[in-house]
């Protein structure tokens, strides 16, 4: 009898292995198809704000489960394959709570917080010059899961002061999801799904290369479909260094940000999250404590570095989505000033997906006009462009053209929050230009806040 006993114990426990998943009680792991599944749903998390959150997990199939928080308890049974999901209804900020997670055996969560989650994401700026203890200390309503995978880790720099001071304007709770890896390039983070975006130049891409996406694959697939407030997203030196050696780059990466925005969603499956992406690269530009350098003879022939800042320009035709512009803050590969940096960042998020009415950026350009006699009116996105202002001197930056190949330095005139530009000898523009080089210490357009103009190209147009 014993052994009939064992042996029908080994023959179950066997059948367990080979008929996987067989799950004995409720559990909140994560799948994930590499490396370490992240404690997403562990002490600590945050829940995003006022609207519904999912809670999914594992369970023996046909288990009942019961997820309680904050007064709410919702109910469902594990599916036959053992998987189980239940959708939390809108929850106002606030806590810590506990939750609680009950099926056969019961899970208890405590330092539950519902606020705002915002992943943080991209290559090193986005890891880098991480707080120690004492700076988070003063902050225990910001919580941060990084590369270790629980809720009580040490977020970048950046994505410190980008959430320390969206708690000091919003008054809520805030998850940082700090996804990111030094040296990486675009194609790291692009989903699998991205080979079926509908530009058919990034199926072209997608086609040639072998093993991309592996970021995205280890450090976001598994986190896919949590409820968040937004995405930061800094990447793009690699890139540039990249195309550096090969210039084509600069064209995946034109159409490789927009898709990989498309793709992110895709994935979510919540609608238009919003993105904030940061102009690329850093620093260069004419900063307001200097003074403004004479324009060189002739615009300067284009620049691996000025076109990848309109690369990331070109996120912007995406809709929900924002533009930090670093051009006017002193900056390198690594800039130092992480304060000022995590500040814009947080500007950029509270102007456009949080609608409030203030400078958020400096002038961002959304859209041109050919006037009688040869002139251009440039229009930029609404609370960026009050009170424009020309910095030491009259106004200068841009060049003009009948061809889009070849620029010579237009006039340039501020009418209210526009900006109208020409040149005699262009009777029939198509194309302007603005701080169009790599260090454009001589493009003096600014906002009434102090902030400098994002460089760009008319031959973009930003979604609305």
């Amino acid at each position: 009898m014993y052994r009939r006993v064992c042996l029908a114990a080994a023959v179950a426990a066997i059948l367990c292995v080979v008929a996987a998943p067989c799950f004995a009680d409720v559990s909140l792991a994560l799948d994930s198809a590499a490396g370490t599944a992240p404690a997403l749903f562990s002490d600590g998390v945050v829940l995003q704000r006022d609207t519904n959150v999912p809670v999914w997990g594992t369970a023996s199939p046909g288990e009942n489960v019961s997820v309680t928080v904050a007064g709410q308890t919702k109910t469902v049974a594990a599916g036959g394959d053992g998987r189980w999901r239940v959708l939390l209804d809108p929850m106002t900020a606030g806590g810590p709570y506990e939750m609680t997670v009950s099926g056969n055996n019961t899970i208890k969560l405590e330092d539950v917080l519902v606020g705002d989650v915002w992943i943080c994401a991209g290559q090193s700026n986005m890891v880098i010059r991480r707080p120690d203890q004492n700076e988070l200390a003063p902050f225990p309503f910001i919580h941060t899961m990084g590369r270790g995978g629980n809720w009580k880790e040490r977020p970048s720099a950046m994505a410190f002061v980008f959430g320390r001071d969206l708690q000091a304007e919003l008054g809520v709770p805030i998850g940082l999801i700090n996804r990111a890896a030094g040296g990486t390039s675009m194609r790291s983070w692009l989903p699998l799904s991205a080979e079926n975006d509908p530009d058919p130049t990034v199926q072209a891409i997608l086609a040639t290369w072998d093993g991309w996406g592996d970021e995205y694959q280890h450090q976001v697939q598994p986190l896919a479909g949590f409820a968040i407030r937004g995405i930061v997203y800094w990447q793009g030196e690699q890139d540039l260094k990249l195309a550096r050696q090969d210039p084509g780059n600069i064209d995946h990466f034109y159409h490789l940000l927009p898709a990989l925005a498309r793709a992110w969603r895709a994935d979510w499956q919540i609608g238009q999250i919003p993105f904030v992406f940061v102009q690329l690269p850093t620093g260069g530009g004419l900063q307001l404590d200097q003074v403004v350098t004479p324009l060189p003879p002739s615009p300067p022939s284009p620049d691996i570095a000025m076109r990848m800042r309109q690369a990331t320009f070109n996120g912007l035709s995406e809709p929900g989505t924002a533009l930090m512009v670093s051009i006017d803050i002193p900056g390198s590969v690594h800039p130092r000033d992480h304060d000022l940096y995590g500040y814009r960042l947080a500007t950029a998020a509270l102007g456009t997906t949080y609608g409030e009415s203030f400078a958020y950026s400096g002038p961002i350009y959304a859209s041109m006009s050919i006037e009688s006699g040869g002139h251009v009116r440039l229009k930029f996105k609404p609370n960026t462009a009050d009170a424009l202002q020309a910095v030491g001197g009259p106004l200068q930056g841009f060049s003009i053209s009948a061809d889009g190949q070849n620029f010579v330095w237009a006039q340039a005139e501020i009418q209210a929050n526009e900006v109208v530009v020409w040149n005699d000898s262009i009777p029939s523009p198509s194309v302007v230009h603005y701080a169009w080089d790599k260090y454009p210490t001589w493009a003096n357009l600014f906002n009434g806040a102090g902030l400098g103009t994002a460089p760009f190209s008319t031959t973009e147009t930003p979604a609305p």
